[in-house]
């Protein structure tokens, strides 16, 4: 009995180690966070001294060994293959740079060879791609000035933005908002979806040499040209910065318009100022590099997991945009990209589109006329239902009336019985009386 106590402890205890060492993963002060300020994370500490304390703390915390020692195990008792999934989530659990590098490094396994394979293809080079891009630029000497004076003129800003190259979110960039509305989840394919709300904005957008094509050639050359009027290259000579993200859809390329630049009107006339309306998307985040062939795997991810849910339908599953965040010299495997396509919410009830729901006036005519035929039915029955309630509120009255009736009777005829032995009570009583003095009278004469 005492061993199979001490058995349900160690098991208890070691429950609550392991779900402990899981949730702490994710505190400020767990020792996977601070080895991430230390080693990995640019905003992470601002001095040698900081980062070298960050990462003494990490090591001495008694989950660090804990934790590689769970690792260690996974690998020898089920083999790297099957026990590097377990170790991962050990040392580099959800919510940690450390798994987004390796995520990102995993998507870059796949999609380096896929970018030197496109260049091959198309019988170019880095150097071509360079110069293709330098082409785009219009005045490129007038440009490059006016990017160079915004950097000396604000520098601790600039050495920010500088850095972004080392963040998967940049700093210190206008990036385009949205409201996020809800998340699809599908756990058998490990893919979350974000339904996000897009409010209407102006866009700088140029057309691009081909529909969706992704290679550095066609995406530099639209980058250059919209970096020419944000920097100068327009009527008003305004100069501003860059907003993120810039996008991608079929054959264009656009970015949101900065805000001191409403009105600005381009000197190039492949640049067009367009307007965009409201609409709400499903967006899916990846890392890495877009490559045409990543794109392709990541547009049937998405579409199949939209497809395999109720809630919400495609509206057009060829309007596909793919959103980038990060400028170019950002460290390839923390890059942030999105794919997305139009969605409408479902209405649970009818299982209609909202679009269905607001065009729905030519059926309801007949839905009316139907209406109107079963009303004379409802009614029927309504009555009929009425009636048999009324029939057993008439019996369950009647039930009550009678037991009532009974229970008055019953009380009544005690009453008469009590009122009918009353005299013969108190004769008995009188003659017991007079029983008892004859008897005293008859004592006091034997007396």
């Amino acid at each position: 009995e005492n061993i199979k106590r001490r058995n349900k402890m160690n098991l208890l205890l070691s429950s609550c180690l392991i779900c402990l060492s899981t949730t702490s993963a994710l505190a400020p002060n767990s020792w996977q966070k601070r080895l991430d300020k230390a080693l990995l994370d640019i905003d992470g500490a601002r001095t040698a001294q900081s980062r070298i304390r960050l990462l003494q703390r990490a090591t001495k915390d008694p989950k660090f060994k804990y934790d590689l020692q769970r690792s260690f195990n996974a690998i020898r008792s089920k083999g790297f293959g099957k026990g590097h999934p377990k170790m991962i989530e050990a040392l580099w659990p959800e919510g940690t740079i450390a798994r987004e590098d390796i995520e990102g490094i995993q998507s870059l396994i796949k999609t380096l060879p896929e970018r030197f394979e496109e260049l091959r293809e198309s019988d170019t080079n880095l150097l071509n791609v360079i110069q293709s891009t330098s082409n785009g630029l219009s005045e490129p000497q007038t440009v490059i000035k006016n990017a160079a004076e915004m950097a000396l003129d604000e520098r601790e800003r600039y050495v920010t933005i500088a850095q972004n190259a080392f963040r998967k979110n940049p700093k210190e960039v206008d990036i385009l908002k949205s409201k996020k509305l809800d998340t699809i989840t599908n756990m058998d394919k490990n893919v979350t979806v974000s339904i996000e709300q897009y409010d209407d904005f102006t866009t700088v957008s140029v057309d691009l040499s081909s529909s969706e094509d992704f290679t550095l050639k066609t995406m530099g050359e639209g980058l250059a040209k919209i970096s020419s009027y944000v920097l100068g290259y327009n009527e008003d000579e305004q100069v501003s910065e860059m907003t993120a993200p810039f996008v991608m859809e079929g054959s264009k390329m656009f970015i949101r318009q900065p805000g001191n630049m409403y009105g600005c009107q381009p000197k190039d006339s492949s640049i067009q100022i367009e307007e965009r309306t409201a609409e709400t998307y499903a967006m899916l985040e990846f890392p890495g590099i877009c490559t045409n062939a990543e794109i392709d795997r990541k547009k049937e991810l998405l579409k199949d997991t939209i497809n395999e849910q109720k809630k919400y339908v495609l509206t057009d599953d060829t309007n596909m945009v793919v959103l980038q965040y990060n400028a170019p010299a950002t460290l390839p495997w923390r890059r942030k990209n999105q794919i997305g396509f139009p969605v409408k919410l479902v209405v649970e009830e009818t299982g209609e589109t909202t679009d269905e729901k607001e065009n729905d006036d030519d059926d309801s005519s007949t839905e009316e006329i139907a209406v109107e035929q079963t009303e004379p039915v409802a009614k029927e029955e309504d009555k009929k239902d009425e009636e048999e309630d009324k029939k057993a509120d008439q019996e369950i009255a009647a039930e009550l009336t009678e037991s009532a009736a009974e229970e008055e009777t019953k009380d009544s005829g005690e009453e008469i019985t009590a009122e009918q032995t009353e005299p013969v009570v108190a004769e008995e009583e009188d003659k017991k009386e007079e029983d008892k003095k004859a008897d005293e009278t008859k004592d006091d004469g034997e007396s």
